[in-house]
């Protein structure tokens, strides 16, 4: 009975299969069953395995970015005395006038990110570009302190009058310089960047130490730096994200064959109103070709008008002075000293041009944002990029399916073992019998068509062969007929009177 238990309870989980492997010390064939009965229990985990819903990126239409090859202002003509005056071009002022004086533009925060400051198309969540040129402008310092000489005249004076606290010195000389015939370039119009072809502006920027007076005071070791910014080619890779505008410049390409070109300002003496005036012409040549870029493709650049137009920009800080009057005075800034018999003072309460300010970092951004409004002009076109939107996948990860599979070919090697075991004739053909529907078959009979069929052990004595030979039928108007292979009861009948014809029950 504890046996019987044991199977019973085997038969209903994995509490009953355990009973029954610590019973049979896994020795029998019902053992495999119950480590099949165990192992089931892991399968829900694999199965919830095997298939996955992942996102994926899917292109999804085109994304669109402005470049620029050529650019031209959009200024008018202004003319005095019959003569064109130079202006400054209007388009880029918006940008480098927030840069001279307030710190430049602050980026505008959208979603998770940064507002893109150009005028770029992006159908889905994600966009990108590969590389693409445009026209654009590129910055560089470097320092040149070593340059600077100390004047020791006054190094032992206590007084602490004015001090200059900033000088902005263009190495070429102005657009509107007082006499542009006898104004020649500073060392030869630029110490480090001799190469590059007419950058606007090349100047030395010279800072106190700290940016204050103090340090002035202590005579504390100016820093001076020379930079300039220059129209390039700048090779981009962008991105936009879920709001978010990424861009890297992964090369630029500058004009470097100044030391091949005269210089390009000329003047030359002019009356006018019955006064000596000065006639400035611009005659340099304003264009870019990469390398390898198609030939066919016009050459990156612009008019020589507004290249005029964007270095009279510059001329508003360089040359400029910034001076104190002592310790606790106010300093002043002095601009735009190309105006001639005018002294323009700019009170000022931070100037993003002193030290310790990283002045490398801040032309950067001023390139970037003059490199920003010159690809939102209306003289862009468009680079197209690939969009992409998130969709939904169905994977399979048919390992998964490795122990199912497994516990799957266990099962059928169970399954045929229990069957070639149960249908071997063993114990007087115990195994037949107790496998057979035939019992449920005969004790389902009347009881005395059972006592009629029935014999001694020869349903249990007899071969399968000889089993298929018996055929039992019940007839609606004859009632239960037996055919093949019939013994007698050795039980007798008592009822003699109702005796079926020969071969009926």
């Amino acid at each position: 009975m504890i046996d019987f238990e044991i199977f019973d309870k085997a038969s209903r989980g994995a509490w009953g299969s355990s009973l029954l492997l610590f019973r049979t010390k896994g020795r029998s064939l019902a053992a495999l069953g119950a480590i099949l009965t165990l192992l089931l229990l892991a399968v829900d985990t694999f199965f919830q395995q095997v298939t996955d819903l992942p996102e994926r990126w899917e292109l999804d239409g085109f994304g669109e970015i402005p470049r620029v090859v050529r650019y031209e202002g959009d200024n008018g003509d202004i003319y005095e005395d019959g003569y064109p005056n130079t202006m400054e071009d209007i388009n880029l002022r918006q940008a480098t006038l927030k840069f001279f004086y307030y710190n430049g533009n602050k980026p505008v925060p959208f979603g998770s990110g940064e507002r893109p400051d150009i005028p770029l198309s992006c159908p889905s969540s994600r966009c990108e570009w590969d590389e693409y040129d445009t026209l654009g402008v590129c910055s560089a310092c470097t320092d040149v302190s070593e340059l600077l000489t100390t004047d020791t005249t006054a190094a032992n004076s206590s007084t602490k009058d004015e001090a200059l606290l900033l000088r902005t010195l263009p190495l070429s000389a102005a657009m509107t310089s007082v006499n542009p015939l006898s104004a020649t370039p500073l060392f030869g119009g630029s110490i480090h960047f001799k190469e590059v072809y007419l950058p606007f502006p090349d100047a030395i920027i010279v800072s106190a130490a700290d940016g204050t007076a103090s340090s002035v005071y202590d005579r504390q070791r100016p820093v001076a730096q020379e930079c300039m910014l220059s129209w390039c080619v700048k090779t981009l890779k962008s991105t936009y994200a879920w709001g978010d505008y990424e861009e890297t410049v992964t090369k630029t390409f500058l004009n470097t064959t100044a030391c091949e070109r005269p210089y390009p300002w000329i003047g030359r003496a002019v009356w006018s109103l019955g006064e000596e005036a000065f006639w400035t012409e611009f005659q340099g040549n304003l264009s870019l070709h990469p390398p390898g870029t198609d030939p066919m493709i016009d050459d990156y650049g612009m008019s020589n008008e507004t290249f005029a137009r964007t270095q009279a920009l510059f001329d508003e800080i360089f040359p400029s002075t910034i001076t104190v009057a002592n310790a606790v005075s106010p300093p002043w800034w002095r601009i735009r000293i190309y105006a001639w018999g005018r002294n323009q003072l700019h009170p000022f309460k931070s100037c993003p041009w002193l030290a310790p300010n990283n002045v490398t970092q801040y032309l950067e951004r001023l390139a970037t944002s003059m490199t920003n409004v010159v690809r939102t002009h209306n003289g862009h076109d468009f680079v197209q990029g690939r969009a992409y939107s998130q969709t939904t996948f169905i994977a399979v990860h048919w390992e998964w399916l490795t122990f199912p599979l497994a516990l799957l070919l266990f099962s059928l090697v169970f399954l045929a073992a229990t069957i070639i075991k149960t249908s071997k004739i063993v114990d007087g053909g115990t195994g037949l019998w107790k496998t057979s529907a035939m019992p449920t078959l005969i004790y389902s009979l009347p009881k005395d068509t059972q006592a009629a069929v029935a014999s001694q052990g020869g349903w249990k004595n007899t071969s399968d062969n000889n089993s298929r030979r018996i055929k039992i039928r019940l007839l609606p108007k004859h009632g239960w007929r037996v055919s093949g292979q019939v013994q007698t009861s050795p039980t007798p009948n008592t009822n003699r009177d109702r005796r079926a014809p020969p071969g009926w029950i």
